[in-house]
């Protein structure tokens, strides 16, 4: 369940989507996907959702065919609000800022 609710969500990335809306089409309680991303990658389905987010604007960051775009853009595109709190969860996560990432691209 947890791979299919992933692949859901990567198709959906630039939407935003809410955690009963996965769940229905999971075909499963809230609850349940709760408990089953708890167990296997050890967060909720919404930490998995907004981790896939970031992994995408990490591979638009360091894509030259987005090199034009501005970290914003490249932000609203991977389903992400571009805010000082979105760049301060990427560098949480990767280690660096967003530009830092564009510029090594």
């Amino acid at each position: 369940m947890v791979a299919d609710a992933r692949v859901w969500m990567e198709q959906r990335l630039a939407e935003r989507f809410s955690l009963a809306e996965l769940s229905v089409a999971m075909g499963r309680s809230p609850r349940q996907l709760q408990y089953s991303f708890l167990q296997e990658v050890g967060h909720s389905p919404m930490a998995e959702a907004k981790r896939l987010r970031l992994r995408r604007l990490r591979a638009l960051l360091q894509d030259r065919a987005w090199s034009q775009r501005s970290v914003a853009e490249l932000m609203a595109a991977s389903g992400l609000i571009a805010s000082g709190v979105t760049a301060a969860d990427y560098r949480r996560w990767c280690g660096e800022r967003p530009r830092d990432t564009r510029r090594r691209g």
